[in-house]
Protein backbone atom coordinates (compact mmCIF):
# COMPACT_ATOMS: atom_id res chain seq x y z
CA UNK A 1 0.00 0.00 0.00
CA UNK A 2 3.00 2.26 0.80
CA UNK A 3 3.67 2.23 -2.89
CA UNK A 4 0.32 3.21 -3.94
CA UNK A 5 0.32 6.51 -1.90
CA UNK A 6 2.45 8.54 -4.31
CA UNK A 7 0.65 7.46 -7.43
CA UNK A 8 -2.76 8.51 -5.75
CA UNK A 9 -1.82 11.37 -4.89
CA UNK A 10 -0.43 12.53 -8.29
CA UNK A 11 -3.33 11.23 -9.49
CA UNK A 12 -5.29 13.61 -7.05
CA UNK A 13 -3.08 16.94 -8.07
CA UNK A 14 -3.96 15.88 -11.82
CA UNK A 15 -7.46 15.26 -11.43
CA UNK A 16 -7.47 19.28 -9.52
CA UNK A 17 -5.01 20.62 -12.38
CA UNK A 18 -7.78 19.27 -15.11
CA UNK A 19 -10.39 21.04 -13.59
CA UNK A 20 -8.39 24.42 -12.69
CA UNK A 21 -7.59 24.34 -16.87
CA UNK A 22 -10.98 23.70 -17.34
CA UNK A 23 -12.34 26.86 -14.84
CA UNK A 24 -9.33 28.72 -17.10
CA UNK A 25 -10.88 27.66 -20.18
CA UNK A 26 -14.00 28.38 -19.46
CA UNK A 27 -13.69 31.74 -18.08
CA UNK A 28 -11.47 32.38 -21.44
CA UNK A 29 -8.49 34.21 -19.62
CA UNK A 30 -8.73 37.36 -18.09
CA UNK A 31 -10.97 39.96 -19.45
CA UNK A 32 -10.50 43.84 -19.01
CA UNK A 33 -13.38 45.95 -17.62
CA UNK A 34 -14.92 49.88 -18.85
CA UNK A 35 -16.73 51.29 -15.87
CA UNK A 36 -18.58 54.86 -16.23
CA UNK A 37 -20.17 56.01 -13.63
CA UNK A 38 -23.18 58.32 -14.03
CA UNK A 39 -26.20 60.16 -12.27
CA UNK A 40 -29.47 60.99 -14.14
CA UNK A 41 -30.80 64.49 -14.61
CA UNK A 42 -34.56 65.22 -14.75
CA UNK A 43 -34.99 68.86 -15.59
CA UNK A 44 -36.75 67.96 -19.02
CA UNK A 45 -38.40 65.16 -17.71
CA UNK A 46 -39.84 67.31 -14.92
CA UNK A 47 -41.03 69.77 -17.88
CA UNK A 48 -42.29 66.92 -19.65
CA UNK A 49 -44.56 65.94 -16.42
CA UNK A 50 -45.92 69.77 -16.01
CA UNK A 51 -47.20 69.76 -19.85
CA UNK A 52 -48.27 66.18 -19.57
CA UNK A 53 -50.11 67.06 -16.21
CA UNK A 54 -51.66 70.47 -18.20
CA UNK A 55 -54.04 68.11 -19.75
CA UNK A 56 -54.60 65.96 -16.85
CA UNK A 57 -52.90 62.74 -17.85
CA UNK A 58 -51.51 60.17 -16.07
CA UNK A 59 -47.73 60.79 -14.71
CA UNK A 60 -47.79 57.53 -11.69
CA UNK A 61 -45.20 55.25 -11.35
CA UNK A 62 -46.74 52.66 -14.41
CA UNK A 63 -46.22 55.76 -16.69
CA UNK A 64 -43.90 55.30 -19.53
CA UNK A 65 -41.96 58.67 -19.02
CA UNK A 66 -41.02 57.44 -15.55
CA UNK A 67 -38.67 54.77 -17.53
CA UNK A 68 -36.37 57.68 -17.24
CA UNK A 69 -35.96 57.34 -13.65
CA UNK A 70 -33.52 56.52 -11.09
CA UNK A 71 -32.69 52.56 -11.33
CA UNK A 72 -35.54 52.38 -14.10
CA UNK A 73 -33.37 53.67 -16.35
CA UNK A 74 -31.23 50.52 -16.12
CA UNK A 75 -33.37 48.37 -17.92
CA UNK A 76 -32.95 50.62 -21.57
CA UNK A 77 -28.89 49.18 -21.22
CA UNK A 78 -30.66 46.05 -22.14
CA UNK A 79 -33.48 47.50 -24.75
CA UNK A 80 -32.84 45.27 -28.06
CA UNK A 81 -32.87 48.61 -30.26
CA UNK A 82 -30.17 50.16 -28.01
CA UNK A 83 -27.89 47.20 -28.03
CA UNK A 84 -28.44 46.94 -31.89
CA UNK A 85 -27.62 50.60 -32.79
CA UNK A 86 -24.79 50.59 -30.02
CA UNK A 87 -23.28 47.33 -32.01
CA UNK A 88 -22.79 49.52 -35.38
CA UNK A 89 -19.55 51.06 -33.47
CA UNK A 90 -16.34 50.09 -35.08
CA UNK A 91 -13.04 49.03 -33.13
CA UNK A 92 -9.65 48.23 -33.55
CA UNK A 93 -8.42 45.29 -31.53
CA UNK A 94 -4.64 45.04 -30.76
CA UNK A 95 -4.21 42.55 -33.86
CA UNK A 96 -4.49 45.90 -36.20
CA UNK A 97 -7.98 44.36 -37.28
CA UNK A 98 -10.59 46.86 -37.57
CA UNK A 99 -14.64 45.94 -37.43
CA UNK A 100 -17.74 46.00 -36.10
CA UNK A 101 -18.89 45.34 -32.46
CA UNK A 102 -21.67 43.51 -34.46
CA UNK A 103 -19.50 41.72 -36.50
CA UNK A 104 -16.81 40.73 -33.31
CA UNK A 105 -19.16 39.43 -31.14
CA UNK A 106 -20.80 37.69 -33.75
CA UNK A 107 -17.76 35.25 -33.23
CA UNK A 108 -18.89 34.32 -30.01
CA UNK A 109 -21.02 31.03 -29.75
CA UNK A 110 -24.36 32.32 -28.13
CA UNK A 111 -26.26 35.58 -29.94
CA UNK A 112 -24.26 38.67 -29.94
CA UNK A 113 -27.28 40.21 -28.07
CA UNK A 114 -27.85 37.61 -25.15
CA UNK A 115 -24.14 37.40 -24.77
CA UNK A 116 -24.06 41.21 -24.14
CA UNK A 117 -26.77 41.69 -22.16
CA UNK A 118 -25.97 38.63 -19.68
CA UNK A 119 -22.16 38.48 -19.91
CA UNK A 120 -20.60 41.64 -21.00
CA UNK A 121 -22.11 44.17 -19.78
CA UNK A 122 -23.60 45.34 -16.17
CA UNK A 123 -25.72 48.10 -14.75
CA UNK A 124 -26.06 48.68 -11.32
CA UNK A 125 -26.61 50.95 -8.27
CA UNK A 126 -23.99 50.01 -6.02
CA UNK A 127 -25.22 52.36 -2.97
CA UNK A 128 -29.14 53.06 -2.53
CA UNK A 129 -28.13 56.22 -0.56
CA UNK A 130 -26.73 57.42 -3.95
CA UNK A 131 -28.20 58.39 -7.05
CA UNK A 132 -25.06 57.30 -9.14
CA UNK A 133 -25.34 54.31 -11.49
CA UNK A 134 -22.61 52.24 -12.81
CA UNK A 135 -21.98 50.53 -16.03
CA UNK A 136 -19.59 47.73 -16.66
CA UNK A 137 -18.14 46.57 -19.74
CA UNK A 138 -16.15 43.10 -19.32
CA UNK A 139 -14.32 41.85 -22.40
CA UNK A 140 -10.57 40.01 -23.67
CA UNK A 141 -10.03 43.31 -25.94
CA UNK A 142 -9.74 46.77 -24.22
CA UNK A 143 -11.04 48.87 -26.94
CA UNK A 144 -14.02 46.64 -27.10
CA UNK A 145 -14.50 47.66 -23.33
CA UNK A 146 -14.40 51.24 -23.95
CA UNK A 147 -15.75 51.43 -27.72
CA UNK A 148 -19.22 49.56 -26.45
CA UNK A 149 -19.70 51.97 -22.96
CA UNK A 150 -19.65 55.08 -24.84
CA UNK A 151 -22.09 53.60 -27.49
CA UNK A 152 -24.69 52.28 -24.99
CA UNK A 153 -24.48 55.60 -23.11
CA UNK A 154 -25.07 57.60 -26.18
CA UNK A 155 -27.53 55.12 -27.61
CA UNK A 156 -29.87 55.28 -24.40
CA UNK A 157 -29.46 59.03 -24.67
CA UNK A 158 -30.94 59.32 -27.88
CA UNK A 159 -33.72 57.00 -26.72
CA UNK A 160 -34.07 59.62 -24.30
CA UNK A 161 -34.49 62.58 -26.44
CA UNK A 162 -36.56 60.78 -29.21
CA UNK A 163 -39.07 59.41 -25.95
CA UNK A 164 -39.05 63.14 -24.46
CA UNK A 165 -39.19 65.14 -28.04
CA UNK A 166 -42.30 63.14 -28.77
CA UNK A 167 -44.23 63.71 -25.54
CA UNK A 168 -43.42 67.36 -25.33
CA UNK A 169 -43.89 67.80 -29.41
CA UNK A 170 -47.98 66.12 -29.12
CA UNK A 171 -48.44 68.38 -25.43
CA UNK A 172 -46.80 71.72 -28.07
CA UNK A 173 -49.62 70.75 -30.51
CA UNK A 174 -52.27 70.45 -28.01
CA UNK A 175 -51.46 73.88 -26.12
CA UNK A 176 -51.20 75.58 -29.43
CA UNK A 177 -54.49 74.41 -30.50
CA UNK A 178 -56.15 75.73 -27.13
CA UNK A 179 -54.51 79.26 -27.38
CA UNK A 180 -55.67 79.92 -31.38
CA UNK A 181 -59.18 78.45 -30.30
CA UNK A 182 -59.30 81.34 -27.66
CA UNK A 183 -57.79 84.10 -29.71
CA UNK A 184 -60.29 82.67 -32.54
CA UNK A 185 -63.34 83.25 -30.11
CA UNK A 186 -61.73 87.09 -28.89
CA UNK A 187 -61.42 87.52 -32.61
CA UNK A 188 -57.90 88.26 -31.86
CA UNK A 189 -55.99 85.79 -33.66
CA UNK A 190 -53.96 87.43 -36.59
CA UNK A 191 -55.37 90.67 -37.71
CA UNK A 192 -57.06 91.66 -33.96
CA UNK A 193 -60.73 92.67 -35.48
CA UNK A 194 -63.63 91.88 -33.06
CA UNK A 195 -66.18 89.71 -33.55
CA UNK A 196 -69.61 89.95 -32.20
CA UNK A 197 -69.66 86.97 -30.60
CA UNK A 198 -66.92 87.76 -27.98
CA UNK A 199 -68.03 88.94 -24.72
CA UNK A 200 -67.54 93.00 -24.28
CA UNK A 201 -67.17 92.49 -20.18
CA UNK A 202 -63.82 93.89 -20.11
CA UNK A 203 -63.29 91.50 -17.29
CA UNK A 204 -64.23 89.24 -19.08
CA UNK A 205 -61.64 89.41 -21.95
CA UNK A 206 -59.17 90.08 -19.07
CA UNK A 207 -59.29 86.66 -18.30
CA UNK A 208 -59.19 85.00 -21.07
CA UNK A 209 -56.12 86.88 -22.10
CA UNK A 210 -54.51 85.90 -19.05
CA UNK A 211 -55.31 82.41 -19.79
CA UNK A 212 -53.70 82.87 -23.73
CA UNK A 213 -50.43 84.28 -21.58
CA UNK A 214 -50.55 81.27 -19.09
CA UNK A 215 -50.62 79.15 -22.68
CA UNK A 216 -48.32 81.35 -24.24
CA UNK A 217 -45.63 80.41 -21.69
CA UNK A 218 -46.31 76.66 -22.02
CA UNK A 219 -45.38 76.73 -25.59
CA UNK A 220 -42.37 78.75 -24.53
CA UNK A 221 -41.74 76.18 -21.95
CA UNK A 222 -41.61 73.19 -24.30
CA UNK A 223 -40.17 75.35 -27.10
CA UNK A 224 -37.05 75.50 -24.83
CA UNK A 225 -37.45 71.39 -23.53
CA UNK A 226 -37.05 70.62 -27.12
CA UNK A 227 -33.77 72.39 -27.23
CA UNK A 228 -32.18 70.78 -24.60
CA UNK A 229 -32.88 67.28 -25.23
CA UNK A 230 -29.49 65.71 -24.64
CA UNK A 231 -28.89 66.13 -20.78
CA UNK A 232 -30.33 62.90 -19.69
CA UNK A 233 -26.98 61.62 -18.41
CA UNK A 234 -24.28 63.17 -16.26
CA UNK A 235 -21.16 61.81 -17.02
CA UNK A 236 -18.85 61.20 -13.41
CA UNK A 237 -16.09 58.97 -14.56
CA UNK A 238 -15.67 57.88 -18.09
CA UNK A 239 -13.17 54.94 -18.95
CA UNK A 240 -9.69 55.08 -20.04
CA UNK A 241 -6.58 53.43 -20.23
CA UNK A 242 -5.30 51.19 -18.93
CA UNK A 243 -8.19 49.05 -18.03
CA UNK A 244 -8.98 47.27 -14.72
CA UNK A 245 -8.94 43.44 -15.18
CA UNK A 246 -11.58 41.41 -14.21
CA UNK A 247 -10.58 37.69 -13.70
CA UNK A 248 -7.30 35.79 -13.39
CA UNK A 249 -5.12 34.67 -15.68
CA UNK A 250 -5.02 31.50 -17.43
CA UNK A 251 -2.22 29.98 -14.41
CA UNK A 252 -4.07 30.65 -11.61
CA UNK A 253 -7.19 28.49 -12.07
CA UNK A 254 -4.77 25.75 -13.04
CA UNK A 255 -2.30 26.71 -9.77
CA UNK A 256 -5.79 26.81 -7.35
CA UNK A 257 -6.43 23.15 -9.06
CA UNK A 258 -3.52 21.28 -8.40
CA UNK A 259 -2.90 23.12 -4.81
CA UNK A 260 -6.54 21.25 -4.31
CA UNK A 261 -6.16 18.31 -5.55
CA UNK A 262 -2.94 17.79 -3.55
CA UNK A 263 -4.75 18.97 -0.11
CA UNK A 264 -7.46 16.46 -1.47
CA UNK A 265 -5.10 13.93 -1.61
CA UNK A 266 -3.05 14.51 1.75
CA UNK A 267 -6.91 14.14 3.27
CA UNK A 268 -7.28 10.93 1.61
CA UNK A 269 -3.74 9.21 2.53
CA UNK A 270 -4.53 10.30 5.92
CA UNK A 271 -7.68 8.68 6.05
CA UNK A 272 -7.09 5.33 4.53
CA UNK A 273 -4.08 5.43 6.99
CA UNK A 274 -6.32 5.64 9.74
CA UNK A 275 -8.42 2.85 8.16
CA UNK A 276 -5.10 0.89 7.95
CA UNK A 277 -3.87 1.47 11.90
CA UNK A 278 -7.31 0.05 12.57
Amino acid sequence: MAGKSPNSLIWFILLGTALGGLWAWKSKGPRYEAQTIFSVQDRDASTVRDLLLHFGKDISEAHPLNIFQGESLISLFRLRSVVDKALQDSVSLRSGQRLTLEDYFADHEEEAYRHIVEDAIEVLRPDMHLAYLHLRCRDSEPEVCLVLSKALVREVEAYYAQHNSEQIMDAKRQLVTQRDSVLNRLGKRDSGLGNKEASTDPAHQAAWMALVQALNLKIIEADAALERQKSLIWLVETPRLPLSIAGFPWWQPVLAGAALGLVAGLFYLHGRSIELDA
